[in-house]
């Protein structure tokens, strides 16, 4: 049997993780997790245990929690439970029930992690279970990445014993008598992780002998073959990129092959649909293409990368003296008579006797209409962002400050004529843009 804690050391070692960190081990109750537990006890590591209850064995589940529960408690350690019920969950989200448990489960720890110093999330996935993941992304096509297997590290997760294989883990909880439960869905083949778990890859061992060593030699070639290529790719395309206002902005070149294009964007959530179609309409200004955190813009020769933002239908209410920082920092005051009124157009003066308020803030929508000075009619925000030449992620941004429903600023851009200060003007009101 291999020295488990040695791997879980020299993982960490190998990492440059400090063992004085705080670790949050995630516990299932099984005996993966119960082992990993127990070795960084036997570590001397500061440690924390979550579980989450999904409510989906009835009294199993419960009797799951209970056991390391009682485990926290005999052991001083602090145990964080949350149970949320996963097949409510994945109706309400449209969601597998494996794909709630996991958002489920990894929103809970990441939650934990400020409020209680944590700095690692530890779970104890091993070999075993990453050969399973080799194949589950086999059969659904996936490229060198997929193919790399489970990370060992990412942001704040880390798997020590992911190199450790399943026997090791059963040796060692025989030899240290450590509690665990056996969970009844692991027999269910409904689940395809647990076909390849029960029938193939028994079937597969049977024939060749050496097989988990040669696929974890596999896994780890693949993982440097992907590392070498993503190396290569930002090389050529870092220099095509340029960062403005909170934006990404790309220089399309068409010396950059269409497949690194794809091998670039899709860290932004975009996938290989998407960014063939993307080059395709390379030049098309306008088009947008949305990904689940990002959405990218074809702006003539460039393309931009914008978080999402969702909040097109929140209107904002500024009462007469006040200043708002958010989602634009915006100052609005009465003041006595300016000594000139030629300002940028992130400075801008109204006539206060014209206004109601409390005014209200939010962003242009289709079919909203302003009076410029100088016109007799009225002329719709979107034709005016487009006189002014505002790029498709700039128009995304756009906000408009409104009194009584009309519109008195397309703010930073132009304001409304009905609006303005005349002779006749006694009260005065300034209000300043001083960006996002």
């Amino acid at each position: 049997m291999k020295d488990l804690k040695n791997i879980f050391l020299n993982f960490l070692s190998d990492n440059n993780i400090d063992d004085e960190s705080f670790f949050l081990i995630a516990v299932s109750g099984g005996i993966d997790s119960m082992v990993c537990l127990h070795i960084a006890k036997k570590l001397n590591l500061k440690i924390g245990v979550a579980h989450v209850n999904f409510q989906l064995r009835n009294k199993e589940s419960d009797l799951d929690a209970e056991l390391i529960e009682n485990y926290c408690n005999e052991h001083n350690i602090p145990f964080h439970l949350l149970v949320k019920n996963a097949k409510k969950y994945a109706l309400e989200h449209k969601l597998s029930i494996q794909e709630s448990a996991r958002n489920i489960r990894y929103d809970f720890f990441n939650s934990l992690l400020e409020p209680f110093n944590y700095q690692y999330i530890v779970t104890a996935h091993h070999l075993q279970d990453n050969i399973e993941t080799l194949f589950i992304h086999l059969n659904r096509g996936a490229g060198l990445k997929g193919l790399s297997g489970i990370p060992s590290l990412r942001d704040e997760i880390i798997r020590p014993l992911l190199s450790a294989s399943k026997n090791s883990i059963i040796e060692y909880a025989n030899l240290f008598k450590v509690k665990y439960r056996e969970d009844s869905s692991n027999k269910e083949f409904k689940y395809d992780r647990n076909y390849i778990r029960n029938i193939i890859l028994p079937a597969i061992n049977d024939h060749f002998h050496e097989f988990d060593k040669g696929v974890q030699s596999s896994i780890s070639a693949i993982k440097e073959d992907h590392s070498l290529l993503m190396s290569f790719i930002n090389e050529k395309i870092e220099p095509l990129v340029t960062q403005k206002n909170n934006c990404l902005i790309i220089h399309y070149n068409e010396s950059v092959p269409d497949h690194a294009w794809y091998h670039y964007l899709k860290k932004f959530g975009f996938n290989h649909d998407q960014v063939k179609d993307l080059v395709l309409s390379k030049h098309q200004s306008g088009k947008k293409f949305i990904a689940k955190n990002y959405i990218l813009y074809i702006d003539r020769d460039s393309w931009i990368i914008n978080e999402r933002i969702s909040d097109e239908s929140i209107t904002y209410s500024i009462p007469i003296n006040s200043s708002l920082e958010y989602p634009i920092k915006i100052y609005c005051s009465s003041i006595k008579k300016p000594a000139k009124l030629n300002s940028p157009v992130d400075v801008v003066y109204f006539d206060s006797d014209k206004l109601d308020f409390p005014l209200k803030l939010r962003k242009w929508l289709p079919g909203d209409k302003i009076k410029p000075i100088g016109m007799k009619g009225s002329k719709k925000v979107s034709d005016l962002l487009i006189d002014l030449k505002i790029s498709v992620p700039d128009k995304n941004k756009t906000y408009v400050l409104l009194s009584n429903n009309e519109i008195i600023w397309v703010v930073g851009k132009k304001i409304g004529a009905d609006f303005i200060i005349d002779e006749s003007t006694k009260n005065y009101y300034k209000i300043v843009f001083s960006g996002y």
